[in-house]
């Protein structure tokens, strides 16, 4: 029994509350508001000109929430269209914090990323409910 956690098992850590086995979908749509917020704001001052990005990565971990984002987004001055979104999702599943090492990774390789292009890489942190932006160029 590890003195750092004091649970004999995962599941009994998961039913006293400790940690989640599976993910809250309903409490990630909330806080993917608040997402969306920040990029909204990122767009608004400037920080980030959507009609310059060539490709949008995005790390979600399920197809649903990539339809909340793009529900929240497609009214906005901030939607990218969908056929500049590049995802793994579907070939390599849900890789947490790798997805985003992925997702550069399968662009490059596939043959459609150019000199030039920029990439925008928007990575969240469900867990404390943070999200970073990175704004790539091609060389």
């Amino acid at each position: 029994r590890s003195t750092l956690f004091p649970y004999t098992s995962l599941f009994r850590s998961h039913a006293a509350g400790a940690i989640a086995l599976l993910q809250d979908f309903e409490l990630l749509k909330r806080v993917i508001r608040a997402w969306v917020g920040v990029y909204l704001q990122k767009v608004d001052s400037g920080r980030i000109a959507p009609a310059e990005v060539d490709w949008c990565l995005v790390h979600y971990s399920a197809k649903s929430l990539r339809a909340e984002i793009v529900s929240l987004l497609e009214d906005t001055a901030g939607m990218i269209p969908q056929e500049k979104w590049f995802s793994v999702l579907r070939d390599q599943g849900n890789v947490g914090s790798a997805s985003i090492w992925l997702m550069l990774d399968a662009l490059r390789r596939s043959g459609q990323l150019r000199s030039g292009q920029k990439i925008l890489c928007v990575v969240p942190e469900s867990g404390r409910a943070l999200v970073g932006f990175m704004m790539l160029e091609a060389v």
